[in-house]
């Protein structure tokens, strides 16, 4: 069986930030979400560079050595410019999926930006955070609960950016018909509860309409940070050939992805002509919850009119 994937996506800066640090790419071959540290100088740029580098060094068939040596990229990328800004420390967590053309999904993440995916009944957060309470969560010195309620919950213990050589999560995993992939930085699930989450993924409305449901009600939990949601259904290609209009009710165009010019005029181009959802890029401010160990620094592309990490956002 073929398969496809329709998506939709929704980002904000939240009820605090006066700036939006997230960066968003939704598709055609990869889909992630980028939560910036380092301020408007910094966590802006690097969140936009990740995804730019993603969508052009990715390719049209993505595999897990392919999305490896763009996260790689993105890395360098975050680095150099951070070097010819004056801004160094600077970075971005990442996560997102790549669709195959095996009927396969690469999973990715780098930081506390985390990807869910409910199959049937069953509801799985597919990523590891990289932070330090998550850490502790998995050698059962804390509890999910207590977790939660930590000073140091936002501390991330990887980030793009912030070291020359890095270790993403990156695995592949089948692709079934009615998967749906929720990607999100932290704005949303620390706000929303993966119960709560799992419930708006399985509805029937568009993945637009989900999206956003998903970040009004981030929203109305306070909105504390940047808030950026995509979400993804895997489809039969039959699904789409009886359908008499279009399944995706924001398109993807390619359009320039502008990055805050924070720099020096030496600095290096970016990348521009990706394919991001809904397009542009805006800062958000360094959140206070989120210190990167990295580093210790304090740390989008937005659709519409819409978090942190270890100093980041």
């Amino acid at each position: 069986m073929k398969t496809a994937v329709r998506w939709g996506s929704a980002t904000h800066q939240g009820r605090i930030r006066d700036h939006n640090e997230d960066a968003v790419l939704a598709g055609p071959q990869v889909f992630a979400v980028a939560d910036g540290m380092g301020g408007h100088a910094g966590g802006a740029v690097a969140s936009a560079l990740t995804v730019a580098t993603l969508a052009s060094a990715v390719g049209h068939d993505p595999t897990t050595g392919t999305v490896r040596a763009a996260l790689a990229q993105s890395n360098a990328a975050i680095v150099d410019r951070g070097v010819v800004q004056g801004t160094p420390g600077m970075g971005s967590t990442v996560a997102g999926i790549a669709p195959t053309g095996k009927e396969g999904i690469v999973v990715f993440s780098v930081g506390d930006s985390r990807v869910y995916r409910r199959r049937d009944d069953a509801f799985d957060q597919l990523t590891d955070d990289d932070s330090v309470v998550a850490e502790l969560v998995r050698d059962g010195t804390l509890t999910e609960a207590e977790a939660r309620s930590r000073p140091d919950r936002n501390v991330i213990t990887k980030a793009l950016g912030v070291d020359d050589e890095i270790d993403p999560q990156i695995f592949e995993i089948e692709r079934h018909s009615g998967d749906v992939f929720v990607i999100a930085s932290d704005g949303l699930f620390t706000e929303v509860s993966d119960a709560t989450i799992a419930s708006v993924a399985g509805e029937p409305s568009s993945e637009d309409r989900r999206a956003r449901k998903l970040m009004d009600l981030a929203l109305e939990h306070g909105g504390r940070d940047n808030i950026s949601v995509v979400v993804v259904t895997v489809i039969e290609t039959t699904d789409i050939e009886d359908l008499s209009e279009d399944t995706n009710p924001s398109p993807i165009r390619l359009t320039e992805i502008s990055v805050p010019d924070v720099s020096s005029e030496s600095a290096p181009p970016l990348i521009t002509s990706a394919p991001v959802a809904p397009p542009d890029v805006t800062p958000r401010p360094s959140p206070a919850g989120r210190s990167s160990l990295i580093d210790s620094v304090p740390a989008s592309i937005e659709p519409d009119d819409d978090h942190q990490q270890d100093q980041s956002g």
